[in-house]
């Protein structure tokens, strides 16, 4: 067994102790006054604008013992993400952290569930949007609150655009004549986008 074999063992081990600690407490949402949950959502905020920034928040905030899931499915330490985040020579543009909740286990674990955006240099050198959506598991140990664990998922080109189209939809929905439209109106099919899928052949009948 490799050493990072046994790192993820023992992280696992210590993730599924975690877990049955919090065993029989129902997760709870963060109200918007709590201060763990305003700590860990600003330390959120800080790590999502570390591309721009390069500042040193993972240094404080991610466990010695981390690991974390890239988009692209690797798995990546707290020295590899602290040095990648000191790297200047891949900066990004834009970096804003969307949304983030947390919602807690009992007294010592949390689950944070966000969306963040930046803007990337392509191959081709043009800037590329990119939007993450993840999912972090924070830990109290020893008073201190931080990340033992991270996934990411990339929300592809297609869909961020959908995404980000959904006020437009829905402004489009509130002006959308009845079904039963007036007599002159025309009858047209069309797809319908929502995130990461479409309906197709949507009945929406306009007047001329």
């Amino acid at each position: 067994m490799t050493v990072n074999q046994l790192r993820r063992m023992v992280l696992m081990i210590f993730a599924m102790t975690a877990m049955a600690s919090a065993h029989g407490q129902q997760g709870q949402w963060a109200a918007a006054d709590n201060p763990t949950a305003k700590f860990v959502i600003d330390a959120e905020r800080q790590w999502a604008e570390a591309a721009c920034t390069h500042n040193t928040i993972a240094q404080k905030i991610l466990a010695d013992d981390f690991q974390g899931t890239s988009p692209e499915g690797q798995h990546y330490t707290k020295s590899e993400e602290v040095s990648d985040a000191a790297d200047t020579s891949k900066s990004a543009q834009d970096c804003r952290l969307i949304e983030a909740k947390a919602r807690f286990f009992g007294d010592s674990l949390a689950m944070v569930y966000g969306r963040e955006t930046s803007a990337r240099k392509a191959k081709h050198g043009t800037e590329q949007s990119r939007c993450l959506i993840w999912t972090d598991t924070w830990f109290k140990r020893n008073d201190n609150w931080q990340i033992i664990a991270a996934q990411d998922s990339r929300l592809r080109s297609s869909g961020f655009i959908i995404f980000n189209a959904s006020a437009e939809l829905r402004r489009m929905a509130r002006t959308r004549l009845p079904v039963n439209a007036p007599k002159g109106a025309i009858s047209r099919r069309a797809s319908i986008a929502t995130l990461g899928q479409a309906i197709s052949n949507a009945d929406i009948r306009t007047a001329r």
